[in-house]
C-alpha cells in the first residue's frame, strides 16, 4: 500500500514523489520514476502479480519496499526470506548497473491504530522477517538497507493511524536517502 501511495492525495506526496524529489535535490538532475506493486501485496504476491512489470525496463536506481504485508499475513520467517531471495535477484538481473535501496520495516510497536497485543505480536514478528530481510541483502552485492527508522513524529501517519501521511512518506524518503548515500549511494 505504501508502493502506491495509501495514506497520501497524490503520488506527488507519497513515497515514490517524496524519493525523486529528494534525489532531485541531492544530485540536481532530472528524475523519471515508475512504481510497480499494490496495496496488500506480500513479496509472494510481488513475485507472481508484479515481476514481469518490474523487470520489464532497467533503472539507474531500484528502491524496493516490501515486508508489512508479510508480517500481517503472518508469513514465516523461511518463505519470506528464499521469496525476497527470489525477487531480488530478478530484480538485480533486470537491472545489473542499477542501485539498490531495501526500506527497512515499519515499527509496528510504535502504530497508534492498533491495539495490544496485536501491536506488540506483531512488531515481533516484523523484527523476525526484518532480520531475515537483512540477511538477504547482505548476501547481494550493492544492495544497501535501511536501518530502523528514527523515531515517528506528530503528524508522520494518516487519519487511519497506519499508513504515513504525505508528511511521513516526505520524511521516510528523507531518512531512507540521507542513510543511503551515507552507505555509498551514488546521486
Amino acid at each position: 500500500s505504501t508502493a502506491v501511495g495509501v495514506g497520501a492525495d497524490h503520488h506527488d506526496e507519497a513515497l515514490a514523489g517524496s524519493l525523486a524529489r529528494g534525489i532531485h535535490e541531492r544530485s540536481g538532475r532530472g528524475v523519471q520514476w515508475r512504481i510497480v506493486g499494490g496495496s496488500g501485496a506480500t513479496s509472494r504476491d510481488l513475485l507472481e502479480r508484479f515481476l514481469d512489470a518490474a523487470t520489464a525496463a532497467s533503472h539507474d536506481l531500484v528502491f524496493v519496499s516490501f515486508g508489512a504485508n508479510d508480517a500481517i499475513a503472518v508469513r514465516s520467517r523461511q518463505a519470506f526470506a528464499r521469496d525476497l531471495t527470489a525477487l531480488l535477484t530478478a530484480l538485480r538481473t533486470a537491472n545489473p548497473d542499477g542501485q539498490f535501496v531495501v526500506s527497512c520495516f515499519p515499527v509496528f510497536g510504535l502504530f497508534p491504530s492498533m491495539p495490544q497485543p496485536l501491536r506488540s505480536t506483531l512488531y515481533l514478528h516484523s523484527r523476525s522477517l526484518e532480520d531475515a530481510a537483512r540477511r538477504v541483502v547482505a548476501r547481494m552485492p550493492g544492495m544497501i538497507m535501511s536501518p530502523p527508522p528514527q523515531p515517528y513524529t506528530d503528524g508522520f501517519f494518516s487519519a487511519d493511524g497506519f499508513h504515513p501521511s504525505a508528511k511521513g512518506y516526505r520524511e521516510w524518503a528523507e531518512f531512507a536517502l540521507d542513510d543511503a548515500v551515507e552507505q555509498g549511494l551514488r546521486l
